[in-house]
């Protein structure tokens, strides 16, 4: 005897979504460097990886490159290609396309399978996994990535339906929760070090990549504060705004500028040194204390200069335990967010499920049709087993009761 509802399947079926995560919180600042991927080099890896000649049968894949992490998005084309070998050929993929050694970047990722690859994704976006607990930036530079990839039509309705999740979940937690309120992200803490180092001083901070996300954020916040003059380069193409105590000055002409500075940072994108060795040290005539802040990844200044006399030099690492301190304060509204997380991630598992079967329910609905309500429950009787059975009953009496409810209101609204 055949099935009463069509062929069998199975409901929670694996989501065929993979999440490889090098991050602040499993590798360091030379390694996240060596690994990270621009944004023409993260196109190109997408495409090649979303080619119908390749042998991982993927069907999409985004790339998020930050500071302080680097993620790779795979959606696959079928369960079944989800095997033992397919994260590690996706590892030696990566290490291949930056010309680095496999055992190296093992050793340090984390991968997430099926859906703790979409809660990992949630929490990435609403600031959960930050370094700094809720800070923005990161939210931006994910919707810019998720963009890029679609644009380039590198996305499925897999990977489009949890970015785009993931995407509505961190609007609810910067909205819902105290996390986004006087957060302190990177640049914000950079200027609190600048502060400190200037004591109360008047202080010259040269930015070089103002017209970056953290370049940009950074000048903002120091053109708020009394007797700092900043000197920032812009490219031409990205304009700054114009701010009291800014000036903007070229690129090229950065290292002119050195001697005057007390301050230096760098935040750029930049694959090679914005500050070298050679060149700063022939530039500071004058002696006298300097900060210097590489916010880059990988690294915009040469990690030699610490060892120069009177130059402090500080990375993005050197904020963690600030940034610990920090998040303490926030636990309560972390709290929440994971609240909120959690129930955007029954949702979009309930959307994802429905999808999947979408095609199963069509056939099962014209079945049930053929039978009376006593029919239908002895037939899901017989199939489940008795936890199966309780919960459906349980649905069955909720969806009762919510119709009984319904009913009340509108025989109460027409009296």
């Amino acid at each position: 005897m055949g099935c009463p509802f069509g062929q069998p399947a199975p409901l929670l079926a694996m989501i065929p979504l993979i999440c490889i995560s090098l991050n602040h919180k499993n590798a360091p600042v030379e390694v996240r460097k060596q690994f990270a991927f621009s944004a023409a080099e993260a196109h190109d890896f997408c495409d090649s990886l979303c080619n119908t000649e390749s042998a991982l049968h993927t069907s999409g894949a985004v790339i998020v490159s930050t500071c302080n992490r680097i993620e790779l998005y795979v959606s696959l084309s079928d369960d079944e290609s989800a095997d033992a070998e397919t994260i590690p050929a996706l590892q030696q993929r990566i290490a291949d396309a930056k010309g680095e050694s496999r055992r190296i970047f093992r050793k340090y990722c984390h991968s997430f399978v099926g859906e703790d690859a979409i809660r990992h994704l949630f929490a990435v976006a609403s600031g959960l996994d930050s370094m700094v607990l809720g800070e923005n930036e990161i939210l931006g530079q994910l919707r810019e990535s998720y963009k890029r990839a679609a644009a380039a039509h590198h996305t499925d309705f897999l990977l489009h339906t949890v970015f785009q999740r993931a995407l509505s979940c961190a609007k609810r937690v910067k909205t819902e929760t105290n996390l986004s309120k006087a957060t302190e992200s990177i640049a914000t803490l950079a200027v609190k070090e600048i502060l400190s180092f200037a004591n109360g001083k008047p202080v010259n901070v040269l930015v070089i990549g103002a017209s970056g996300e953290t370049g940009s954020l950074l000048v903002r916040d120091l053109a708020e504060k009394r007797g700092v003059q900043v000197f920032a380069t812009v490219r031409h193409h990205y304009p700054l705004q114009e701010l009291a105590q800014v000036q903007k000055i070229a690129y090229d002409e950065r290292y002119s500028y050195f001697d005057c500075a007390d301050v230096i940072v760098s935040a750029t994108k930049s694959p090679h040194y914005t500050v070298t060795y050679e060149e700063t040290v022939h530039a500071l005539r004058t002696a006298k204390p300097r900060l210097f802040i590489d916010l880059a990844v990988p690294n915009d200044i040469d990690a030699d200069l610490a060892a120069v006399g009177d130059i402090s030099l500080k990375n993005i690492d050197s904020f963690t335990s600030v940034a610990k301190a920090h998040n303490e304060q926030k636990k309560a509204g972390a709290l929440q967010a994971r609240n909120i997380l959690g129930n955007e991630l029954d949702e979009t598992m309930k959307e994802l499920l429905f999808h999947s079967k979408i095609d199963f329910v069509q056939r099962f609905g014209n079945r049930v049709k053929e039978r009376n309500g006593m029919q239908l429950l002895y037939d899901m009787r017989r199939a489940a087993t008795a936890e199966e059975l309780r919960v459906l009953m349980g649905l069955w009496q909720r969806m009762n009761d919510d119709a009984c409810e319904s009913a009340r209101i509108v025989q109460g609204e027409a009296v």
